[in-house]
């Protein structure tokens, strides 16, 4: 078991440990390569060595997070954190809410954001 399913393992509700295991399993389909770990005691996706995206439990919503949001088009208009500099959340508090074919777009265009980043800065 690795530690993003410990976690999941570990959340207090079981509502909780399916909507993280479903994120997880929709981010882990969509980017590779990633590196998937415990960053600032949640689980962080880095893909490229920069920051693609997080899960972070609220209660009972999961927020799945992109560092990098403020970058990204949200012409879904589902993310939330205008008032926050970069970050963008988008709140899940049911499996409906995952909007699976939103979350692919929001996380192929971070994707895409790191890798034009990366590429004009020459690392």
């Amino acid at each position: 078991m690795d530690a993003i399913e410990a976690f999941i393992l570990d959340l207090p509700s079981e509502k909780q440990q399916v909507l993280f295991s479903e994120a997880h399993q929709l981010i882990m389909s969509l980017v590779t390569p990633l590196e998937p770990r415990i960053k600032w005691k949640i689980p962080f996706y880095q893909y490229r060595q920069k920051g693609l995206c997080y899960l972070n439990p609220k209660d009972e919503i999961l927020y799945l997070g992109f560092p990098y949001g403020s970058s990204l088009s949200n012409h879904q208009s589902l993310l939330e954190g205008l008032h926050l500099k970069q970050v963008r959340t988008l709140s899940i508090p049911d499996l409906d809410a995952l909007h699976r074919e939103a979350t692919a777009e929001y996380l192929i265009e971070s994707m895409l954001i790191i890798n034009q980043r990366i590429d004009h800065s020459g690392q």
